[in-house]
């Protein structure tokens, strides 16, 4: 990610840094689908530009009821994680078992073949 605000000379990534990590952190991850803002913060990020165009002045309430909304946001967010997690988690699985033998059965005792790599240590 940072290599998309370096220049050529490449002298310069340090200065791009805090760019590559506000695009980070704002951005919809594919596991859980959330950025990582809305799991720890429990809001997503406002971009500057949403900022300056904003007209709206935001009322200032109890702070109780914020902290309810805010808790509530967050322990919705974290369940639906929880539930994208779990779907990948299988749907992963499927992928990765996709080519195995599912009647395959082994006992002990039974002969079968080792395929050994040359130049690998067993011990």
């Amino acid at each position: 990610m940072v290599a998309m605000y370096v220049t050529e000379s490449q002298d310069d990534w340090d200065q791009w840094l805090y760019c590559a990590a506000y695009a980070y952190i704002g951005a919809k991850h594919s596991g859980t689908g959330y950025s990582p803002n809305e799991l720890m913060m429990g809001r997503k990020l406002r971009v500057p530009s949403e900022l300056l165009r904003s007209n709206s002045v935001t009322q200032t309430g109890a702070f109780t009821e914020y902290h309810r909304k805010l808790v509530a946001n967050m322990a919705r967010a974290t369940e639906a994680a929880h539930a994208a997690l779990a779907k990948n988690q299988l749907r992963r699985e499927r992928y990765y078992n996709r080519r195995v033998r599912q009647d395959a059965h082994f006992e002990t005792g039974d002969s079968c073949e080792c395929r050994r790599r040359l130049g690998v240590d067993e011990g």
